[in-house]
């Protein structure tokens, strides 16, 4: 506890080292080991992943390791995709998918990573694995949207907002994306009253570009 209060990580990996060096079957040890060096250090560390290793060497089948494990390869991976690194990320992702594939997040990203990639046949299939895993999951709806309105199918997208707006009805982006969809569409008249709902909720965009076009919300 003193060397995690005064965060001297050299020593607290030390002492927990030698924690698991006499009790290799305290898994306990390895996820706390795990979280401090990502938490407190260079997620890049290779002895972070090491350690996950060690932890599903010794217990294969432990759900735990095998969730912990892919978070932290997710991390890495949305590590590399913020700088731009999207092979890593790709590998990551993938990764993340081979150790818990019930992780929606990693497909999810798989199809931003093949979206920025301009590979639209390849991240539609992801972002409706993403949804298909987790149907409350907003962020894959919006993609997948996004990727219709991209590839000029707007009625796809309008359906795929609709349904979103039906699970998540708060949802500020899905109005706002929806009324662009509309306009795509050709349905201007939609796609004002979407708008205007997105204004009433409080979208600053939505305010602006209504009032850009002297219309009002109230």
């Amino acid at each position: 506890a003193h060397y995690m209060n005064v965060k001297d990580m050299p020593n607290l990996t030390r002492v927990m080292e030698t924690h698991i060096s006499a009790f290799p079957n305290d898994f306990h040890i390895y996820r706390l080991l795990a979280r401090t060096l990502i938490d407190h250090g260079d997620k890049k560390n290779p002895k972070i992943e090491e350690l996950f290793l060690r932890w599903l060497n010794r217990s294969p089948q432990d759900t735990l390791a095998h969730q912990e494990y892919a978070a932290y390869i997710m991390e890495l991976g949305t590590l590399y995709y913020k700088g731009g690194l999207l092979d890593s990320a790709l590998i990551k992702f993938e990764q993340a998918i081979s150790l818990d594939s019930n992780s929606f997040i990693a497909y999810n990203n798989v199809g931003l990573v093949y979206l920025q990639r301009r590979n639209v046949e390849k991240s539609l299939p992801n972002f409706h694995k993403a949804i298909a895993l987790n149907p409350a999951y907003s962020l894959a709806y919006l993609n997948l949207a996004g990727v219709y309105a991209q590839t000029s199918k707007p009625d796809s997208a309008i359906m795929t907002l609709n349904h979103l707006i039906q699970i998540d009805e708060y949802n500020i982006a899905a109005y706002e994306n929806l009324s662009k969809a509309y306009y795509q569409n050709g349905e201007k008249e939609k796609a004002v009253e979407t708008l205007k709902i997105a204004a009433r909720m409080g979208s600053a965009t939505a305010r602006y570009l209504l009032t850009m076009s002297g219309e009002t919300w109230e």
